[in-house]
């Protein structure tokens, strides 16, 4: 494992990667590997190596952490005024919801994009006290905040930035610019939410978060009506499992009963050899980033790996492993591919 390094470019011969040129204090290095796995987020070997990528304008933001906060006393206000929680938002129903993780859990988990109809956030607006947009940075009332009651810290994301290129100034002027939103953002929590009063930026994120920009085209492309399906979605080649999404304002939920399955494909980029794409963002999807979440990057995390190591041990590329080897292998390390019914239809139980 290296630290303080980037990898800066694939070595390919022919369409196959071979490896990675490496930047560090000690100038480029070359690293070969028998098989590349690309977790950049931007699909950056990949694109580079040659293959195909689609372009998904999305957004970025920056993260930052607010100390000697008194969470408990926002949730005080909150219960004295619950009409003012925002009503189905970022995997939050509303107040009931939010009370049940802060008093059984000890979760503080104000919804992204809940400060759009957050009535201390909205006034200032229409009093021109607080501005959403700054520069070239919209939303700075997205306002989700994320903390645990035995601390005294939140972290806090409310600002936005579209992602229109991944050219250096363009990235570094986003980021510049968030940091001083976050500033501003802070400044407003402090004068005028519950129990910011003596609250302080104490740390903010190291880099930009950008949630889609640039996608590989893969061998399989996994659709939103796959991941969203009013009924279970399958593939023989599954490398995992996940509850379907639906739309909260027809069902009052967020997912279905039901499943879809991630397919192993979706990682194996067009025209490329020996090289497996890991992250979430960067699959193959239409739209891109259906699947940038945390629990479903886990899962791509895994089989990538496994999938890596299979394919260096027996001497083949990803493309041509068996996928119920690989399958076999994540069951045996716990990954959910279904129930019992379902796996007899993957022959993977008898």
């Amino acid at each position: 494992m290296l630290t303080h390094t980037l990898t800066a470019r694939p070595i390919i011969d022919g369409n196959s990667v071979k490896g990675v040129f490496i930047e560090s204090k000690m100038g480029r290095q070359a690293v070969l590997a028998k098989v590349v796995v690309d977790a950049t987020g931007e699909a950056d070997m990949a694109y580079q190596a040659g293959c195909p990528v689609r372009w998904e304008e999305g957004s970025a933001s920056l993260e930052f952490k607010m100390s000697r906060v008194n969470l408990d006393e926002l949730y005080q206000h909150f219960k004295r005024n619950p009409e003012t929680f925002p009503v189905g938002m970022d995997m939050v129903k509303g107040f009931s919801e939010f009370e049940q993780n802060w008093i059984e859990r000890g979760i503080f988990f104000f919804p992204h994009g809940g400060g759009t109809k957050w009535d201390i956030l909205q006034k200032a607006i229409k009093k021109g006290e607080f501005q959403p947009t700054r520069g070239i940075l919209y939303l700075l009332d997205a306002t989700g905040m994320y903390g645990l009651k035995q601390l005294d810290s939140v972290v806090i994301n409310s600002n936005f930035w579209r992602v229109k290129s991944l050219n250096t100034p363009d990235l570094s002027l986003a980021e510049l610019e968030t940091q001083k939103a976050c500033y501003y953002v802070a400044n407003f929590f402090q004068k005028n939410v519950p129990g910011f009063e003596k609250a302080y930026i104490v740390q903010m994120a190291t880099a930009l978060g950008i949630r889609t920009s640039r996608g590989i085209e893969g061998e399989t492309t996994l659709t939103s009506e796959d991941t969203s399906s009013n009924k279970p979605v399958y593939f023989d080649d599954t490398i995992g499992c996940q509850p379907a999404k639906a739309r909260f304002e027809e069902t009052g939920e967020f997912f279905h009963a039901h499943t879809f399955d991630i397919p192993y494909p979706i990682m194996i980029p067009k025209k490329v050899e020996n090289l497996l794409v890991g992250s979430g963002k960067s699959v193959s999807c239409q739209p891109q980033g259906i699947i940038r979440s945390m629990c479903e990057c886990m899962i791509l995390g895994q089989a990538s790996g496994t999938a890596a190591a299979l394919a260096a041990k027996l001497g083949k590329t990803p493309q041509q492993l068996n996928i119920r080897e690989l399958q076999k292998k994540l069951l045996a390390d716990g990954v959910h591919l279904g129930d019992d019914e379902r796996l007899k239809e993957l022959q993977l139980l008898f």
